[in-house]
């Protein structure tokens, strides 16, 4: 009896936790799915359609300020973006762990700092340093900001690949004669590709979204993919066309996950 009483205790366990992790992925996959039909509306209005038109995607080609917004400013940013924190996620990650020098737990700290500042707040200040430095209103204003609250995601993840590397192989190398660098380049950074790219995907995603820092740093010169969507949002007012925009950020970089996936195994990086 009471081995029954334990295995339906267990069943019923089993079963509220996936029906709460089901739950859970409902709660975060709700809006997109309920993007994607409002963008086919052909009314101007943010509402499921009874009828379905690609005419706000097919404008999106012919608006001449989001299609400069999107491949002339956000696309170049995140991906200069993603390769800067990539190299000094890398960086930071790798002499953490396989240096020996103090002060290695508040370097770890300091490096996630961004994670537990507001993004405003970051982006007020970075205004405030940019203006004297005269780099508001710049790509590379735009990308210090972006770097720096992508850096700790692209660390985090390089380090959870480092660290769960097999230290073995790297020695065996060096038995058979490789030097430091050879390890490195030869064995170290082809076992932790996934990671790596996994990190380039968490910075190229967050930059290419990001509203708060770059809200702060655009101008007449330089004006971001989501700071046009923001404006649309307040002034023009046309909902569909907004949707039609966001399942096209939502999209590409669904894409890219999934190439990625498919070709380096990405889902490697989190079995760690």
């Amino acid at each position: 009896m009471k081995h029954m009483a334990r295995t339906l205790t267990d069943r019923i366990l089993v079963g509220s936790y996936k029906a709460l992790i089901a739950a859970i992925f409902c709660f975060v996959l709700a809006p997109i799915v309920l993007l994607v039909p409002a963008s086919l509306n052909p009314e101007n209005a943010l509402e499921i359609p009874t009828s379905f038109t690609l005419r706000w995607y097919i404008e999106f080609f012919y608006n001449k300020e989001f299609a400069s917004a999107f491949f002339f400013a956000s696309l170049p940013i995140a991906l200069m973006t993603s390769v800067i924190a990539l190299v000094l996620g890398l960086a930071a990650a790798y002499g953490i762990i396989r240096g020996t020098f103090k002060g290695k737990t508040f370097l770890e700290v300091f490096l996630m700092l961004p994670l537990v500042i507001p993004s405003m707040t970051i982006g007020v200040t970075l205004l405030l340093i940019f203006t004297g430095l005269q780099l508001t209103n710049t790509y590379w204003g735009i990308i210090f900001g972006h770097v720096l609250i992508s850096l700790p995601f692209v660390f985090r993840v390089v380090y959870a690949s480092l660290e769960g590397l097999d230290l073995s192989i790297e020695e065996a190398a060096r038995t058979l004669g490789a030097n430091s660098f050879e390890v490195f380049k030869d064995i170290t950074l082809p076992l932790i590709m996934p990671g790596l790219l996994a990190g380039m995907l968490f910075a190229f995603s967050i930059s290419f979204t990001d509203v708060n820092i770059a809200i702060f740093q655009v101008g007449w010169r330089v004006v971001t993919f989501p700071v046009v969507m923001f404006h649309w949002i307040n002034y023009i007012r046309n909902p569909p066309f907004i949707a039609a925009m966001a399942t096209i950020q939502v999209l590409m970089i669904f894409m890219i996950g999934i190439i990625i996936e498919k070709i380096f195994g990405l889902g490697k990086t989190f079995q760690i």
